[in-house]
């Protein structure tokens, strides 16, 4: 009973308790507003003061890069950039003309042809100094500030102007050796049909020593992929030259051995991408400011700064660049650190092949920076292009290269033996082949195999399956839905 009556009182006693007065309730609310206000107050004030330091001349160090060791005799780059300059570009009926064809010269119309020639005519000079270039000894320029800019200055400041505006100064003249260059595949053409062997051999000839020269000048990417685009062009125009049943033995024999020899003491050049790195590194001491929490964060006039520099070389708009990107932007650690991770996949990329990063399971560049969607990383997803498609570009063409070399060995093969091989295998065992050409998308060798009196010869694709030969003709590497093998032979894979 009395153990019932005290947890009666205890019940009520608690019931009873006055509840705390209104005034303390509202008092701990306001607390706790207050602290969160003082919270996002101090942060903005954080987030607001503070001004980038610009410490670095990545311009002066990108030259020294271009410069290396390299002499000013013998430097392809004036031809290349006078070639350039003379460069007068297809009238549009041509461009859909090309486009529509494989490009053998007998494919097109009298009509046809003299508008050709008229064009290639008009166009002698500029592939003239592109020949001049091809037979020098290396490739380097400086990158120079605007003209613009230099004109209202006795001399460069580069606190005052960024590297990008430098670049982006030099984007034509790549673009334009691209044309230049894809012109040598009419000429060769036009040679073959006048029974000209031996010019049709002296342009394919110039155009892989451009590509050389160009890939391996270090400069921005656009002229690196330019060069990678000469020598894809002298490949696949060799390699149609070589089965044609009239190309001349001793020709055969003389591309064969020169063919042989240009990477015989080193690997297949890749591509390089220090001028982005750069060029990044740059972009980040413009606009975030230097020490302190996470290294240092991105702030509005920071924000401002970055579109200043970045409208005119990538696909940015200013309502992008309002004040939430910067407020949750990385700090200058994280992005440093992400950008060199980026780097340092983009080169491991090039020197495994795609089969080995799908076997491997290995996340390829692009998911290390998320180009869809990251706000957090907002400054290095829209200063990198799609740089992770270009290490692709460099396993092609090698494959290329390989694919060249095996069809001349099968001709020479051809020749002396009146029939072809039954397996690449007798190639390598007759020496005519120091090793079977690379697969980039199987882990092994291309596919050959014989085919009535002809034969074929394939990559396995993107879609890294035997698809029996078979080409999609809307995916020359099976990088769509479809899939598909990439065919180099019969006559029609070399075409694409």
């Amino acid at each position: 009973m009395r153990d019932e009556l005290k947890l009666s009182k205890e019940y009520v006693g608690e019931q009873e308790q006055p509840r705390k007065p209104w005034y303390k309730r509202r008092l701990v609310k306001f607390l706790i507003f207050e602290a969160i206000f003082w919270l996002i107050v101090g942060y903005a004030v954080y987030f607001y003061s503070g001004k980038p330091k610009v410490r670095v001349d990545y311009l002066a160090q990108l030259n020294e890069l271009m410069r290396g060791d390299y002499k000013d005799e013998s430097n392809a780059w004036p031809y290349f950039e006078s070639a350039s300059e003379k460069y007068v570009e297809l009238p549009e009926e041509l461009v859909e003309l090309l486009n529509q064809s494989s490009g053998d010269w007998a494919e097109f119309s009298e009509e046809e042809r003299l508008a050709l020639n008229e064009w290639l005519a008009a166009n002698d000079d500029a592939w003239n100094d592109f020949l001049v270039a091809s037979e020098q000894e290396c490739c380097w320029h400086e990158y120079d500030p605007p003209d613009a800019y230099m004109a209202k200055r006795s001399e460069y400041d580069y606190r005052e102007i960024s590297l990008i505006e430098c670049l982006v100064e030099y984007d034509d003249t790549g673009m334009t050796l691209r044309h230049v260059a894809k012109q040598g595949s009419l000429r060769i053409q036009r040679a073959l049909a006048e029974g000209d062997w031996q010019e049709a051999w002296s342009y394919c000839r110039a155009l892989m020593r451009a590509g050389m020269l160009l890939q391996n000048s270090k400069g921005d990417l656009i002229e690196q992929l330019a060069g990678l685009g000469a020598g894809n062009i002298a490949h696949n125009e060799l390699a149609r030259m070589a089965m044609r049943p009239d190309c001349p033995i001793d020709m055969l024999a003389e591309a064969y051995t020169v063919w042989r020899s240009w990477f015989e003491s080193e690997d297949y050049p890749v591509l390089n991408y220090e001028s982005h790195r750069l060029n990044l590194y740059d972009i980040i001491q413009r606009i975030f400011t230097e020490g302190g929490f996470g290294g240092g964060h991105m702030t509005l006039r920071g924000a401002e700064a970055f579109y200043n520099h970045a409208k005119n070389a990538c696909l940015i708009s200013k309502e992008n660049m309002n004040w939430f990107i910067a407020f949750w932007h990385a700090g200058r650690d994280d992005v440093m650190e992400i950008s060199d991770a980026y780097f340092e996949q983009l080169y491991r990329q090039e020197h495994i092949t795609p089969y080995e990063q799908h076997n491997n399971q290995e996340r390829s560049a692009n998911d290390i920076i998320d180009f869809g969607n990251s706000y957090r990383y907002f400054v290095p997803s829209r200063m990198l292009p799609n740089l992770d498609s270009s290490t692709k570009l460099v396993h092609w063409g090698r494959a290329y290269y390989e694919v060249a070399l095996t069809i001349l060995a099968l001709r020479l093969w051809e020749a002396e033996h009146g029939d072809w091989p039954g397996s690449l295998d007798e190639l390598v065992a007759g020496g005519y082949l120091d090793e079977l050409p690379g697969d980039p998308y199987s882990g092994g060798s291309l596919v050959y195999r014989r085919d009535g009196d002809e034969f074929v010869l394939y990559s396995l694709g993107a879609d890294f399956d035997d698809d029996g030969g078979v080409q999609d003709p809307n995916s020359s590497w099976g990088q769509g839905d479809d899939g598909g093998d990439r065919v180099f032979w019969p006559r029609g894979g070399i075409n694409q």
